[in-house]
Protein backbone atom coordinates (compact mmCIF):
# COMPACT_ATOMS: atom_id res chain seq x y z
CA UNK A 1 0.00 0.00 0.00
CA UNK A 2 2.76 2.16 0.45
CA UNK A 3 3.92 2.02 -2.44
CA UNK A 4 0.61 2.88 -4.41
CA UNK A 5 0.52 5.99 -1.93
CA UNK A 6 4.02 7.57 -3.03
CA UNK A 7 3.08 7.19 -6.65
CA UNK A 8 -0.44 8.71 -6.17
CA UNK A 9 0.87 11.83 -4.49
CA UNK A 10 3.05 12.83 -7.42
CA UNK A 11 0.11 12.70 -9.59
CA UNK A 12 -2.52 14.36 -7.12
CA UNK A 13 0.11 17.79 -6.81
CA UNK A 14 0.17 17.37 -10.43
CA UNK A 15 -3.79 17.53 -11.10
CA UNK A 16 -3.70 20.44 -8.41
CA UNK A 17 -1.80 22.42 -10.14
CA UNK A 18 -3.59 22.14 -13.81
CA UNK A 19 -6.04 22.63 -11.95
CA UNK A 20 -5.27 25.87 -10.64
CA UNK A 21 -3.81 26.84 -14.02
CA UNK A 22 -7.07 26.24 -15.48
CA UNK A 23 -8.98 28.31 -12.81
CA UNK A 24 -5.97 31.09 -13.03
CA UNK A 25 -6.80 31.62 -17.35
CA UNK A 26 -10.55 31.33 -16.54
CA UNK A 27 -9.94 34.59 -14.17
CA UNK A 28 -7.99 35.85 -16.34
CA UNK A 29 -10.51 35.19 -19.86
CA UNK A 30 -13.44 36.43 -17.74
CA UNK A 31 -11.60 39.45 -16.30
CA UNK A 32 -10.30 40.38 -20.50
CA UNK A 33 -14.05 39.39 -21.19
CA UNK A 34 -15.59 42.10 -18.68
CA UNK A 35 -12.77 44.65 -19.71
CA UNK A 36 -14.06 44.25 -23.07
CA UNK A 37 -17.93 44.78 -22.94
CA UNK A 38 -17.09 47.36 -20.40
CA UNK A 39 -15.24 49.06 -23.18
CA UNK A 40 -17.96 48.47 -25.94
CA UNK A 41 -20.87 49.64 -23.68
CA UNK A 42 -18.56 52.76 -22.95
CA UNK A 43 -18.32 53.43 -26.41
CA UNK A 44 -21.74 52.82 -27.24
CA UNK A 45 -22.56 55.29 -24.06
CA UNK A 46 -20.56 57.66 -25.75
CA UNK A 47 -21.73 57.64 -28.95
CA UNK A 48 -25.60 57.29 -28.01
CA UNK A 49 -24.88 61.09 -25.73
CA UNK A 50 -23.43 62.49 -28.75
CA UNK A 51 -26.16 61.86 -31.08
CA UNK A 52 -28.57 63.06 -28.71
CA UNK A 53 -26.80 65.93 -28.20
CA UNK A 54 -26.76 66.62 -31.63
CA UNK A 55 -30.19 66.38 -32.22
CA UNK A 56 -30.94 68.03 -29.06
CA UNK A 57 -28.33 71.11 -30.66
CA UNK A 58 -30.08 71.44 -34.18
CA UNK A 59 -33.68 71.15 -32.59
CA UNK A 60 -32.74 74.31 -30.69
CA UNK A 61 -30.60 76.15 -33.59
CA UNK A 62 -33.00 75.56 -36.09
CA UNK A 63 -36.32 76.16 -34.08
CA UNK A 64 -38.64 74.23 -31.84
CA UNK A 65 -41.36 74.04 -34.81
CA UNK A 66 -42.14 71.36 -36.61
CA UNK A 67 -42.10 71.16 -40.38
CA UNK A 68 -45.94 71.61 -40.46
CA UNK A 69 -46.37 74.18 -37.70
CA UNK A 70 -44.84 77.65 -39.11
CA UNK A 71 -47.31 79.21 -41.78
CA UNK A 72 -46.06 78.80 -45.05
CA UNK A 73 -46.01 82.26 -47.12
CA UNK A 74 -49.46 81.46 -49.00
CA UNK A 75 -51.01 81.05 -45.32
CA UNK A 76 -49.69 84.42 -44.06
CA UNK A 77 -51.95 87.53 -44.22
CA UNK A 78 -51.68 90.26 -47.29
CA UNK A 79 -50.19 92.47 -45.14
CA UNK A 80 -47.95 90.11 -43.77
CA UNK A 81 -47.45 89.24 -46.62
CA UNK A 82 -46.99 92.66 -48.12
CA UNK A 83 -44.54 93.18 -45.61
CA UNK A 84 -42.62 90.38 -46.53
CA UNK A 85 -42.43 91.55 -49.75
CA UNK A 86 -41.42 95.38 -49.26
CA UNK A 87 -40.11 95.06 -46.19
CA UNK A 88 -42.12 97.92 -45.05
CA UNK A 89 -44.88 98.05 -42.37
CA UNK A 90 -47.31 100.62 -40.38
CA UNK A 91 -46.79 102.11 -37.13
CA UNK A 92 -49.47 103.83 -35.56
CA UNK A 93 -48.95 106.14 -32.34
CA UNK A 94 -51.81 107.53 -30.38
CA UNK A 95 -51.91 111.31 -30.53
CA UNK A 96 -54.83 112.26 -28.73
CA UNK A 97 -58.68 111.33 -28.40
CA UNK A 98 -59.21 108.62 -31.55
CA UNK A 99 -56.90 110.16 -33.78
CA UNK A 100 -53.37 108.02 -34.45
CA UNK A 101 -50.39 109.27 -36.65
CA UNK A 102 -49.88 106.25 -39.02
CA UNK A 103 -46.06 106.19 -40.04
CA UNK A 104 -45.05 103.61 -43.27
CA UNK A 105 -41.33 102.79 -41.37
CA UNK A 106 -39.26 100.82 -44.88
CA UNK A 107 -36.47 98.64 -42.66
CA UNK A 108 -34.12 98.40 -45.76
CA UNK A 109 -33.91 101.74 -45.87
CA UNK A 110 -34.52 102.97 -42.07
CA UNK A 111 -36.90 105.61 -43.52
CA UNK A 112 -39.72 106.75 -42.06
CA UNK A 113 -42.51 108.05 -45.30
CA UNK A 114 -46.24 108.43 -45.48
CA UNK A 115 -47.01 110.65 -42.40
CA UNK A 116 -50.76 110.48 -41.63
CA UNK A 117 -53.39 111.03 -38.94
CA UNK A 118 -56.18 108.54 -39.02
CA UNK A 119 -58.92 107.37 -36.75
CA UNK A 120 -57.49 105.04 -34.56
CA UNK A 121 -60.20 102.19 -34.13
CA UNK A 122 -59.87 102.57 -37.68
CA UNK A 123 -59.62 99.23 -39.68
CA UNK A 124 -56.08 98.12 -41.10
CA UNK A 125 -56.62 98.53 -45.07
CA UNK A 126 -55.38 94.66 -46.15
CA UNK A 127 -56.80 92.69 -43.37
CA UNK A 128 -58.99 90.36 -45.62
CA UNK A 129 -61.87 90.20 -42.64
CA UNK A 130 -61.88 93.95 -42.32
CA UNK A 131 -61.02 93.48 -38.65
CA UNK A 132 -56.86 94.15 -37.35
CA UNK A 133 -55.55 90.83 -36.69
CA UNK A 134 -53.18 90.22 -33.57
CA UNK A 135 -49.60 88.50 -34.38
CA UNK A 136 -49.43 85.62 -33.96
CA UNK A 137 -46.08 83.61 -32.56
CA UNK A 138 -45.56 80.57 -34.28
CA UNK A 139 -42.31 79.90 -33.19
CA UNK A 140 -42.13 80.73 -29.35
CA UNK A 141 -38.56 77.96 -28.55
CA UNK A 142 -36.95 80.78 -30.45
CA UNK A 143 -36.86 82.69 -26.96
CA UNK A 144 -35.03 79.92 -25.74
CA UNK A 145 -32.72 79.14 -28.73
CA UNK A 146 -32.09 82.97 -28.69
CA UNK A 147 -30.84 82.79 -24.90
CA UNK A 148 -28.12 80.72 -26.14
CA UNK A 149 -26.76 82.92 -28.77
Amino acid sequence: MSTTQAVGRPNDILRARAQAQMVEQQRLATAARLTRARARNIRLALIATTALGTIFGLVLYFGMSMPGAAPTPWELEPSTRKFVATKSGQIRTPISGNKCRELNFDNQTGLFSNDTVVACDEDLRDSPSGKPTAAKNFNSGNKFRDAFR
